[in-house]
């Protein structure tokens, strides 16, 4: 789930720190290339979790990795219009 936070923290900031040129490791790709690799991440994520034994705040959870991710992820990629 790190990774996830990583890279779609990075692809909110990529416009500020193109700007003011800074490191961004999604400068040069593309929503179509980052998508994917998100939903990877987030998968990969869901998988290891649904390995463990049952624990407590299952449902905590479970609600933020198949409900949480996916739609920050969808505001995320969002048309600017859309956000406000």
């Amino acid at each position: 789930m790190g990774k996830w936070v990583y890279l779609i923290d990075a692809w909110t900031d990529r416009e500020e720190d193109k700007k003011r040129g800074r490191f961004n490791p999604v400068l040069s790709v593309g929503e179509e290339t980052l998508r994917p690799l998100l939903n990877q991440c987030s998968g990969e994520a869901g998988a290891a979790y649904d390995r463990l034994p049952a624990l407590y705040l299952t449902g905590i959870v479970r609600n933020i990795l198949y409900l949480g991710l996916p739609r920050e992820q969808a505001q995320r990629f969002a048309p600017k219009e859309a956000k406000s």
